[in-house]
This record gives C-alpha cells, structure tokens and sequence, in this order.
C-alpha cells in the first residue's frame, strides 16, 4: 500500500473485528496490522484500545526517541500514516473515524458540525 493515511484505521479496526463488510471505504485496511493479527492467531478480535492522540507528527517521533522508544517495545509494530489535509483536528479525525476522506465526509476546515456519515463507533 503506498501512503496509507490516518483514513486507513477505522477499515483496519472494522476488518479485525470483522464487522462493516456491508461498508466499502475509500481507504483499505493496514496490511501489516491485520497480517500481524493474522500472525499472532487474533482471528476475529473482541476487544481493542483504539487511542487516538492530537497531533503527534513524525517530526516530533523523530525529536523525542526516547518517549517514543517504550512505546515501540509494547507495540510489535509500526505503521507511519500520513495526515489528512488539511491537517486540522476535526477534518483528521472525521478521516480517521469514517474511513474516508474529507471530499466524502464533508468536514473540510477547522469547524465542529456533526458527521453525517456512518463511522466506526456506528
């Protein structure tokens, strides 16, 4: 997959709980997420903490190692996601919980409406 973007995590989270497949999104799942689930013999899964922090850009990763580090030991692996643009809260987040970018979800600025779509928490 060429440039995943954060609009890849709600197919990934839908594919591993194996719900949605009535939905088809912009974006495809996380291949080496559902291929580690795969690996560790998840099969369908029943619980996940899905924690979305606000603007933790590469930039910082790259500047603080050794915050990051500990993390990295918890979790076996690393995907790098480019942002949304424009890379404001509401328009990422609207991405990243619909699966979809902002020409289908309509969040295009930095405004609070309502997501008049279906997202993963649906």
């Amino acid at each position: 997959m060429a440039d995943p973007t954060i609009a890849c995590v709600t197919p990934t989270i839908c594919r591993l709980f194996g719900i949605g497949a009535q939905n088809s999104f912009s974006s495809d799942p996380l291949t080496p997420v559902i291929d580690r689930a795969r690996m560790v013999g998840a099969g369908t899964i029943q619980k996940a903490l899905l924690y979305a922090p606000d603007a933790i850009g590469l930039h910082l990763c790259d500047a603080y190692p050794h915050l990051i580090e500990p993390v990295g030991r918890e979790a076996p692996i690393v995907v790098r996601l480019k942002s949304i643009m424009p890379s404001v809260t509401p328009v990422c987040f609207a991405s990243m919980f619909t699966g979809e970018p902002p020409s289908v979800h309509g969040i295009r600025k930095y405004e609070k409406p309502v997501v008049r779509i279906r997202t993963l928490f649906d």
